[in-house]
């Protein structure tokens, strides 16, 4: 500990004493400050120490051009100022609270409006709901589903939608939703009709109508590679390394798109007496 900061928590003991007087107050504040001063501490800097919240705060602010205030203390870029009642708050809703003597609400926003995301002027804030943020209905969601499906001609994957940067955002869709099938569902739409793309750098790329095909091809091929109707085990496990360098999708698809593992081979049209050995 430095010699500042024991003279600072000696203050503090002072100022909490009922018994201390006003002198010895200010001797023990004298000692602090002119022990920070020639540690290197600035007046204003010193003044983050003090118990006034508002003073404590704007102690740790800058000023810029065009009357741009930005934060200077904790956190950096992301900011965090700690309170009194020893919350740490995000400093543009401490001064937009403070600014207008309201409690903003959690799901409330608060940015600039000049322009300048990390602006603390208060003339610049705003506080609502950003329009990343907004709440879209069930019915806006699927929709938007809709009106994809029938510009491409097949249902959107989560991929197509991230990558075509369609709103709600793909977050938004699966907390309405829980997963990305029961929205296509909702939007009535054939969650099996989506076309994953599994396109591995040098590898083939496979594009069929429907996963039901990729998965068909993926088992045949397996198959064919074995000399034999590979096993649930084959497929997952055994030649893992095999099925992620074509691009192929996982054992879990298979199931959900046919309902078993053996249904997924009749419909390849594997026969079911030439499935290898169980694994050991």
């Amino acid at each position: 500990m430095t010699a500042a900061a024991v003279l600072h928590d000696r203050l503090l003991q002072v100022k909490a004493d009922p018994s201390a007087t006003s002198a010895a107050r200010a001797r023990a504040f004298e000692a602090w400050f002119r022990q920070a001063r020639q540690d290197g501490e600035e007046p204003d800097a010193l003044r983050r120490y003090v118990k006034d919240e508002t003073e404590r705060f704007w102690a740790q602010v800058i000023s810029g051009a065009a009357d741009h205030l930005y934060w200077n203390g904790p956190g950096g870029y992301v900011g965090s100022f700690k309170r009194n009642d020893g919350r740490s708050q995000r400093p543009a809703r401490w001064v937009y609270e403070k600014t207008h003597g309201v409690k903003l609400a959690q799901t409330t926003d608060v940015w600039a409006r000049c322009g300048e995301p990390r602006c603390l002027t208060p003339a610049h804030l705003e506080a609502g709901r950003l329009p990343s943020r907004l709440n879209y209905t069930r019915d806006q969601i699927t929709g938007a589903m809709q009106v994809f499906a029938l510009r491409n001609g097949r249902p959107p994957s989560s991929t197509d939608w991230e990558e075509a940067k369609l709103s709600p955002t793909r977050q938004v869709v699966l907390s309405r939703f829980g997963t990305w099938d029961k929205a296509l569902e909702a939007a009535g739409l054939d969650p099996y009709k989506v076309v994953h793309r599994y396109s591995p750098v040098g590898n083939p790329v496979y594009n069929p109508d429907t996963v039901a095909d990729l998965c068909l091809t993926a088992i045949r091929a397996l198959a064919r590679k074995l000399g034999r109707t590979p096993s649930s085990i084959d497929y997952q496990a055994r030649h893992r390394d095999w099925r992620h360098e074509n691009g192929y999708p996982s054992e879990k698809t298979l199931r959900r798109t046919f309902g078993s593992w053996n249904a997924a081979l009749e419909r390849a049209g594997l026969p079911l007496n030439q499935v290898g050995p169980p694994r050991r």
